[in-house]
């Protein structure tokens, strides 16, 4: 193993073994509800479409 990659294999790891790992893996399009602290007094919440490539389709 190459150093520094034993702490990224851990990492790794400890993610799979999480309740939910790996749910999203064999869908084409996801949509994400995220929360948004930009300016104003409160916050907003937006929605991104996701690709199965992981890139950001559109947001809204």
């Amino acid at each position: 193993m190459p150093p520094g990659l034993d702490g990224l294999r851990a990492k790794r790891d400890a993610q799979r073994g999480r309740p939910g790992f790996g749910a999203l893996a064999d869908r084409s399009i996801v949509h994400l509800r995220r929360r948004w602290d930009g300016d104003g007094d409160e916050p907003a919440t937006y929605l991104m479409e996701v690709g199965s490539d992981g890139r950001r389709l559109r947001q809204v």
